[in-house]
């Protein structure tokens, strides 16, 4: 009359846990992602993705907060209080709460915005191309995109409207190349060491944003020297 066996109850979590991806397995999405092809199961892929989110999650706020340094679309004229404003001109932007309020939007919205694209980016990977790859903004072309083109606060050669303008005909260009096969054959043309060097500094820069106090942990700290 005592409790059930452990022995039992974990063979028949097991049953349960076979049943299901048989079940999957055997239905029209199983066999579309071809899951017995493959050598894999529901249970795996589902634990696979629930991982692989967990590793990505830390894009969504990460690409909000880099492109929100550009200032996005905040104008000084219009989003600085007029005290600010008729005081410093544009120069506002660096301390006026009314521009940070503002940045402090645009940074909700792009991290929606982030949502949303890696969301379709899955899918479609997902669906059409029936491959089992992530997709998610890049951490490295983001910063360039902030820091080297747009520049903080807008302090970079083109404005922020014109970076966006031209991401996206550096999407279509990219596209056509992935389309025709040169991709590929440029990919194979960048050396080894330099892809390989190429992620670990772009790993290098997250663990240093991690670190940050405004960012992460707090173990750097902002040094005007430096």
């Amino acid at each position: 009359m005592g409790d059930e066996h452990p022995h039992k109850k974990a063979l028949f979590g097991l049953t349960i846990g076979h049943k299901l991806n048989r079940l999957v397995a055997e239905s029209r999405i199983g066999k579309y992602f071809k899951i017995d092809e493959r050598r894999t199961s529901f249970l795996t892929e589902l634990r696979a993705g629930t991982v692989l989110f967990l590793t990505i999650a830390y894009i969504l706020p990460v690409n909000a907060g880099i492109l929100s340094d550009t200032g996005a679309t905040c104008k000084p004229y219009k989003d600085c209080t007029a005290a600010g404003f008729a005081l410093a001109g544009d120069a506002c932007k660096f301390f006026d709460p009314g521009y940070a309020d503002c940045v402090t939007k645009c940074k909700q919205q792009l991290i929606s915005a982030t949502s949303i694209a890696a969301m379709l980016a899955c899918i479609l990977m997902g669906v059409i191309a029936n491959v089992p790859f992530s997709l998610a903004p890049g951490m490295g072309i983001n910063a360039y995109f902030t820091y080297t083109i747009v520049g903080y606060y807008g302090t970079g050669s083109i404005t922020y409207e014109a970076g966006l303008a031209a991401v996206f005909v550096e999407g279509l260009i990219f596209m056509l190349i992935s389309a025709v096969g040169v991709r590929g054959k440029l990919v194979q043309l960048i050396p080894k060491h330099v892809m390989m060097s190429t992620a670990c500094g772009i790993g290098m820069f997250l663990a240093f944003i991690g670190l940050q106090a405004s960012e992460g942990l707090g173990v750097v700290g902002l040094d005007t020297a430096t």
